[in-house]
C-alpha cells in the first residue's frame, strides 16, 4: 500500500515526444525550434534527474514529505536542481527559453493564435506545478531524521551536472554556428525539403 505524498520525479517529468507527422509544425521555424527544443529538453532533463538523484541519496526518500531543506544539506546539487526547474520551465537565459520563444514565434507567426496561447498557458501550469514540488525540497529545514552533519556532495556526482547546467546556459546565451546549421539541415529534412 503506498503511503501519501509524492515523489521528487512525478514533479519534475512531463513527457514531450515530437511527432511531426501529427502535429503542425509552424513552417521551417517551427520545426527548428522543436529539434532545438529536443536538445534543450534533454541537456535540462540530466540537470533535473542527476541533482534529483542525489538530494534523494542525501536524504534516503524520495518522497517529498520526508525531503526539505535540500539547500542545507546538499546546497550545490539543490541549487542546480532549481537552476534546473527554471530551465525547464522556459525562464531566460536559458536554452528552453530560447527553443520554446522560437516555437511560439513560429505559431503566432503562421497565425496560429490559439495554439500560441495554449503553449504559454501551459508553460505557466507547469511553472505553478512544479514550482510547488521544487521549492517544498530546497527550502526549509532538513528533517532531524537525516541527521545532523551534512550530506557530503562529491565531484564526480556533481561535475556531471555542472556540464549539463552549462550547456544549457550556453545555448540560451548562444547557438554556435555548427549546431545551428545541424538543426537547420535537420529541420529541413524532416519538412523533406531535402
Amino acid at each position: 500500500m503506498r503511503q501519501g505524498g509524492r515523489g521528487i520525479g512525478p514533479g519534475v517529468h512531463h513527457r514531450r515526444h515530437p511527432q511531426f507527422a501529427d502535429c503542425p509544425t509552424f513552417g521551417g521555424a517551427g520545426v527548428f525550434g522543436s529539434l532545438y527544443h529536443l536538445l534543450n529538453n534533454g541537456f535540462t532533463k540530466g540537470v533535473l534527474f542527476l541533482s534529483a538523484a542525489n538530494i534523494h541519496r542525501a536524504f534516503a526518500s524520495k518522497r517529498t514529505p520526508e525531503v526539505s531543506g535540500a539547500l542545507r544539506r546538499v546546497p550545490l546539487s539543490a541549487a542546480l536542481f532549481l537552476i534546473g526547474f527554471f530551465a525547464i520551465t522556459g525562464s531566460p537565459p536559458f536554452g528552453p527559453f530560447l527553443s520554446e520563444f522560437t516555437i511560439v514565434n513560429a505559431a503566432l507567426g503562421q497565425a496560429h493564435w490559439v495554439v500560441g496561447a495554449l503553449f504559454l498557458f501551459l508553460l505557466v501550469v507547469i511553472f505553478v506545478g512544479m514550482g510547488a514540488t521544487v521549492l517544498a525540497v530546497v527550502q526549509g529545514k532538513p528533517p532531524e531524521s537525516v541527521g545532523a552533519l551534512p550530506h557530503k556532495e562529491k565531484v564526480l556526482t556533481v561535475a556531471p551536472i555542472l556540464a549539463f547546467a552549462g550547456a544549457i546556459l550556453v545555448l540560451g546565451l548562444y547557438l554556435p554556428r555548427p549546431l545551428d546549421e545541424l538543426l537547420h539541415g535537420a529541420a529541413d529534412f524532416v519538412q523533406g525539403a531535402r
